[in-house]
């Protein structure tokens, strides 16, 4: 008749030391797995909202009008904030002039918000520490205007992010092919947008 044989305490011990062993050495492995797909979604996250952004801006700069319904100049940029009037189609207007709509773009604390046609503040971009507007009126890049001057000819767009390039390299830039300038703190992400040229002239050395 056999006798079933039995594990030992020695080898009771021996199995759980060996798996504990595993778990320490699978778990870091594992949370750097986590922590990459996070990373990853958030940065894919971070580019469709940057192309988004991207758009409304283009679409409203190549529609641009001089002045808005109320006689108003139709573009005013502050320090971190900008207004566009163009001319297009807006579900969420209801005016009297439907076919002219205003884009705002502001920062504030840290999230680069829009709102449409005075619309309710609609969050697309946090963890934003610095965003900066600049207007291309013909002989010199200018912040602070309020349309009175001269029609744009060339807006540029910058964002530094806080947290998300702490190094300033534009990773973010460099990984959407606009590239980094080179300026002494890089931004994360620029665009130059051409605004419509009633005049026909060309916008090469605004855009350069």
């Amino acid at each position: 008749m056999s006798r079933l044989r039995s594990f030992t305490l020695f080898e009771l011990l021996l199995a759980i030391a060996l798996l504990s062993a595993l778990v320490f050495v699978l778990l870091p492995a594992s949370q750097r797995v986590m922590d990459s797909s996070a990373s990853a979604a958030e940065r894919s996250e971070q580019l469709s909202r940057l192309a988004l952004l991207s758009d409304l801006i283009d679409r409203s700069m190549l529609t641009l009008l001089a002045v808005d319904e109320s006689g108003r100049p139709g573009f005013e940029l502050g320090q971190s904030s900008i207004r566009l009037t163009s001319c297009g189609v807006s579900l969420a207007q209801k005016s009297e002039y439907p076919d002219i709509q205003t884009i705002e773009i502001r920062h504030r604390s840290d999230e680069v918000s829009v709102r449409e046609s005075g619309g309710p503040w609609l969050v697309l971009l946090d963890g934003v520490s610095r965003i900066e507007f600049l207007l291309y009126e013909g002989d010199a890049w200018r912040g602070h205007v309020s349309g009175e001057t001269s029609y744009p000819q060339a807006l540029t767009v910058s964002i530094w992010f806080g947290d998300d390039d702490p190094e300033g390299d534009g990773q973010i830039a460099q990984e959407i092919g606009m590239g980094a300038p080179e300026d002494e703190i890089e931004p994360d992400w620029r665009r130059v947008f051409a605004a419509f040229d009633p005049a026909g002239e060309q916008l090469d050395e605004a855009t350069q």
